[in-house]
């Protein structure tokens, strides 16, 4: 920053601001602190967050435009998974805590999913159910399914919650 700049910046700070200026200013701070994922929904702001980690992988890995592509169709329908028309979805988002099964988005249920090890009730995804996609190190995304029962999605494609046999 020049000179200039600087006792530009330094005279307009020193300057005494009405109450209403400053209580603007500290408005449009805490707004602006908020991040658009806060006005965003669930599955927007999962969609979001599915996209910088693809472009991120993109840059590291060196990815073709078709494979980062692909990744990013991923996020897409992940997004539009529980409620194809783009819209919201009426009750809960997967993953969401609850009480009672009517509370969350169809076709997901109220009940501990897979990954939770404290046993608490999740909007999660029961058997036959569309459940998420693998990541490179084989783990589960969003919406997991249900206790007693095993996601068959790969990485690249789909799968339902099935009932896990017992051995």
């Amino acid at each position: 920053m020049d000179n200039v700049s600087f006792d530009r910046l330094a005279r307009v700070m020193s300057e005494d601001a009405s109450r209403r200026g400053v209580l603007r200013s500290a408005f449009a701070a805490a707004v602006a602190g908020l991040g658009i994922t806060a006005l965003l929904s669930p599955q927007e702001a999962a969609a979001k967050s599915c996209q910088q980690t693809c472009k991120k992988k993109a840059k590291q890995h060196d990815w073709s435009k078709k494979k980062k592509q692909a990744c990013l169709e991923k996020c897409t329908q992940q997004d539009t998974a529980g409620n194809p028309q783009g819209g919201k979805a009426a009750g809960k988002a997967a993953g969401t805590l609850c009480a009672t099964p009517g509370e969350c988005a169809a076709p997901n249920t109220c009940d501990i999913p897979v990954n939770d090890s404290g046993g608490d009730k999740r909007c999660c995804a029961p058997t036959g159910a569309p459940c998420g996609l693998k990541t490179e190190d084989g783990d589960d995304t969003s919406p997991f399914c249900c206790r007693g029962n095993t996601c068959t999605s790969t990485e690249t494609a789909p799968g339902t919650c099935q009932l896990t046999p017992e051995e």
